[in-house]
């Protein structure tokens, strides 16, 4: 189980829906091995932040190890929601089409923060967003999910029910 795996694993639930927001762990990683060995993800109980380089830095659009920003980590990352589909509250239909909407590296946490926008039939949800925070070595940093659950089944028309002129008269109002 998730929790074996990561036993400082931390989630908050959202209250009306109780499906998980933001899931992390408290001392490390959500996925891959520490390369001091197994464990929960970092050794000694230092936190990720602990570990950054102490010089150098990446050029632009580039994390630390020279990645190409948004790239390292991605799959494993979406990897981790696919496998835990019940407590994001998700149905795999719902990970079907999404759009990365941006890609941010941080040098003060050597992270890529990656924002992935969930459409339906090429149309965006409004607030429909998966972010995905990406450690060094592509390791799982954090989630938070407003990803719409069941998207498909909650979907009643795909056309809009005004023109956008009558929108900007209705707005004007």
């Amino acid at each position: 189980s998730l929790r074996n795996r990561v036993p400082d694993l931390l989630v908050s639930f959202d209250p009306s829906t109780g499906v998980a927001r933001s899931v992390w762990n408290a001392v490390g990683y959500l996925t891959g091995e520490d390369p001091a060995g197994p464990g929960t993800g970092n050794p000694g109980g230092s936190s990720p932040l602990d570990q950054l380089p102490t010089s150098g830095s990446p050029g632009p659009g580039m994390t630390a190890a020279g990645v190409a920003v948004g790239e390292e980590g991605l799959a494993e990352a979406l990897d981790f929601v696919r496998d835990n589909l019940d407590l994001f509250g998700l149905s795999p239909s719902d990970l079907g089409e999404y759009e990365v909407t941006d890609s941010v590296y941080s040098k003060v946490s050597d992270s890529t923060h990656t924002y992935l926008r969930q459409l339906y039939r090429e149309i965006p949800v409004y607030n429909g967003q998966l972010q995905l925070n990406v450690g060094r070595g592509g390791r799982l940093l954090s989630v938070n999910n407003a990803f719409v659950a069941f998207l498909a089944s909650s979907v009643n028309t795909t056309e809009p029910a005004l023109t956008a002129g009558q929108a900007v008269e209705q707005a004007a109002r």
